[in-house]
């Protein structure tokens, strides 16, 4: 089936936080005439639905997704929620190691998206005025260079990062890998746009847009 086939075949449904939402935002801009099937990474994908930035390109478009989520509670639902992705429970970091995994309950919300490796402090001190609760856990982290050699992927079509403050830590397991993503979506709310660019830069990244929260990177060609 061709891409226009699925396509017509589907009621595209975008599931992007926002407006407009991600996945609509990332399509429209960069994947709208692309005319096969590409390969997706969402690093942070919680339960693979609520708010996913990429179930519509694997939904509507037939596209290879790759989900990773930390979470060991969370991951379950999205194993459930996302049986044609490969799923690998564990985290992106700057190095391969077990490491606590602060998980977050919001009393107001039966889903929090707020876990991480590690909380900044003013996200930490946001999370306690909210009354939130916390529990710990052990997850394996491990690094995009070595993720993509283990994994023995030939491209990444595009890339959303987004890990509750750990960005830069992830950012820096890019360098040295085989495959860097085209389009790289990285969240910039807990640590700003300058950062997210002087991190990607040197990979080779131009800065393209930003919405809301998110920076948008293409990268150059090389």
């Amino acid at each position: 089936m061709s891409q226009a086939e699925i396509t017509s075949s589907t009621r595209s449904k975008f599931y992007g936080q926002f407006d407009p939402p991600v996945d609509r935002l990332l399509y429209e801009r960069y994947f709208k005439y692309r005319t096969c099937p590409g390969v997706v990474m969402e690093c942070g994908a919680f339960d693979g639905v609520t708010e996913s930035s990429c179930k519509y390109f694997e939904e509507s478009l037939g596209w290879q997704a790759i989900n990773v989520e930390a979470s060991p509670a969370i991951f379950a639902q999205l194993v459930k929620n996302r049986p044609h992705s490969l799923n690998l429970n564990l985290a992106l970091s700057d190095r391969c190691q077990l490491t606590e995994f602060v998980e977050v309950k919001h009393p107001g919300f039966e889903l929090c998206t707020n876990g991480s490796l590690k909380h900044l402090d003013e996200h930490l001190e946001w999370l306690r005025s909210e009354q939130c609760t916390f529990s710990r856990s052990f997850v394996q982290t491990c690094t995009y260079r070595e993720l993509i050699e283990n994994l023995q992927v030939s491209d990444i079509d595009l890339m959303v990062l987004d890990v509750e403050g750990h960005e830069l830590a992830a950012i820096s397991g890019f360098f040295g890998a085989s495959v860097l993503p085209k389009v790289l979506c990285v969240e910039h709310g807990h640590l700003g746009v300058p950062k997210i660019c002087e991190a990607v830069e040197p990979l080779g990244y131009r800065f393209d847009i930003q919405s809301h929260v998110n920076s948008y990177f293409v990268r150059r060609e090389t």
